[in-house]
């Protein structure tokens, strides 16, 4: 079940919450999933079982929650070992969603793709964590919303987050500094300040994100029209760029398992 959440304040932040109290259903005929790099950061906690998956060529087995805070290559779930689960999907302006809730910046956050949550968020979160094992979904959801906007510190609302919307898949650095009427030095500054990357990597990790999920979505394959929509040069610029993220083609995408096919 996928819930948004009801405070306003945390809707600029968080996209949704994907409650799953027992998987064996939902994953019955499935050994793996892929999940993609992306400007989405998500927080895994885990309610019964293990989190099974493979990143940078280890295999990982923990029964902690797990922060992705930013993953830059193929992350691979194995769900057979997690029972239940919650998936924390924050919006999609890479660190510049996270870090109004911690106390960590940017540069610092980027280094580590996946961190343990009880660290990132301190002793109170495994508190959180049991409290959460008892209760149903939309219970579940209110008491996240009451969590997060008691760690939400209004003071990292920057740039990025406020324009963020206006920022469309098919904008040039050029058209960015017009609009802005900044510098391409002081736009770095805020997109290495709150994202922790150049406004170059974001738009391009921004593009192919977009394209990437309407795959999923639509298992549309007319590739003109991602190329039309996505500001792709051509189709061989398409195809080179969803294949440099994901090791794929669009084409091979259509016949893998993502975790984007199951929420």
């Amino acid at each position: 079940m996928k819930i948004t959440p009801k405070n306003k304040e945390l809707k600029k932040y968080i996209d949704y919450y994907w409650i799953v109290k027992d998987s064996k259903e939902l994953f019955a005929n499935t050994t793996s999933v892929l999940a993609y790099p992306g400007i989405s950061p998500e927080l895994i906690i885990i309610l019964e079982g293990y989190l099974t998956f493979s990143y940078e060529n280890k295999m990982v087995s923990t029964s902690n929650s797990i922060l992705e805070s930013h993953i830059k290559r193929n992350f691979t779930l194995y769900p057979h070992t997690l029972r239940s689960f919650i998936f924390v999907r924050f919006k999609s302006k890479s660190l510049a969603s996270l870090i109004p809730f911690l106390n960590e910046s940017p540069s610092e956050l980027i280094k580590v793709d996946l961190s343990d949550a009880n660290k990132v968020f301190g002793k109170e979160f495994k508190l959180l964590t049991n409290h959460l094992r008892n209760l149903y979904p939309e219970d579940i959801a209110n008491v996240l919303d009451q969590w997060f906007y008691s760690k939400l510190n209004r003071r990292h609302n920057g740039f990025v987050t406020e324009f963020f919307e206006e920022i469309g898949y098919t904008n040039t650095l050029k058209e960015l500094k017009e609009y802005t009427n900044y510098s391409y030095s002081t736009l770095e500054r805020y997109f290495k300040k709150e994202t922790g990357m150049t406004p170059k990597k974001f738009q391009t990790l921004k593009r192919y994100k977009g394209a990437l999920e309407e795959i999923y979505d639509t298992n549309n394959n007319d590739w003109f029209h991602y190329i039309s929509k996505y500001g792709y040069h051509d189709q061989s610029h398409f195809i080179k760029e969803i294949k440099k993220f994901t090791s794929f083609t669009p084409e091979q995408l259509l016949h893998i398992s993502s975790l984007r096919t199951f929420r």
